[in-house]
């Protein structure tokens, strides 16, 4: 079922966003065909950053530069995988997690894009 999820790619000006549901890796081949349409600067991790989304092909034809996951603090799935954070690491994307920094808030103009976090209580940083 979670690989029914919607997935949404949004844009303004230069600047997209996508938001992958609670899809898993098995998915991932067919988003891949989108080709350039996928690229986005920031993702939404799929499936609360489980170890069975966000594979090394799907994050490279992404190729964001800001990940948000949504997580539980102590959830019982663990969420995120140690495995896909370090995946995220590895493609050089900063991560921000709700388990972590509290609720995500992403301010996007046509340029760049601003990340605030609720628990961090930072002015922001600002992205691109």
């Amino acid at each position: 079922m979670n690989n029914g999820s919607v997935v949404m790619r949004l844009t303004y000006g230069k600047m997209a966003v996508l938001l992958t549901g609670d899809i898993e890796h098995e998915t991932d081949r067919d988003l891949i065909r989108w080709g350039t349409r996928l690229r986005s600067q920031i993702l939404k991790a799929a499936h609360h950053g489980s170890r069975t989304s966000s594979s090394d092909r799907f994050l490279e034809a992404v190729g964001a530069k800001v990940a948000a996951i949504s997580c539980g603090i102590g959830n019982k799935f663990r969420h995120p995988s140690p495995e896909v954070v370090r995946r995220l690491d590895q493609s050089e994307v900063t991560v921000y997690r709700t388990d972590l920094q509290g609720a995500i808030r992403l301010e996007i103009g046509k340029e760049e894009a601003l990340v605030k976090t609720w628990l961090t209580g930072n002015g922001g940083d600002i992205l691109f």
